[in-house]
């Protein structure tokens, strides 16, 4: 984990869409609102900056994959709401990984927060 100590996997499993050959994985993560990086990220109404967000999601890539990765390209990003982590401690991501082929969408209790599609190497 590259920022130790911001959040915790709670919970992952599959979800299979055996039409389309691939399966989604569903990863629950709980974040600590209390992590040094909401100091700066900011005090008076603390923000999950989206560069971490995308760490996060590469992190999962390696639990599912058992091996570090790196992006070679992100084809699209976008941030349509902020993570306030006191207020939306829990996220969900919902990843499909198909070969290198990444497509992900972040969601709390107050919406999504993240689409990225991206493209992963070894």
């Amino acid at each position: 984990m590259l920022i130790s100590e911001l959040y915790k996997v709670i919970k992952h499993y599959k979800i299979y869409e055996c039409q389309k050959d691939r399966s989604n994985n569903i990863f629950e993560i709980e974040l600590n609102p209390a992590h040094k990086i909401f100091e700066g990220h900011f005090p008076q109404g603390p923000v999950l900056p989206g560069v971490v967000s995308i760490q996060i999601i590469k992190e999962c890539c390696e639990l599912l994959r058992g091996e570090p990765l790196s992006f070679s390209s992100i084809g699209q990003c976008k941030f349509p709401m902020a993570v306030n982590p006191v207020e939306n401690r829990n996220i969900k991501l919902n990843i499909s990984l198909l070969n290198n082929d990444l497509t992900t969408e972040g969601s709390s209790a107050a919406g999504v927060f993240i689409k990225l599609k991206a493209k992963l190497r070894k």
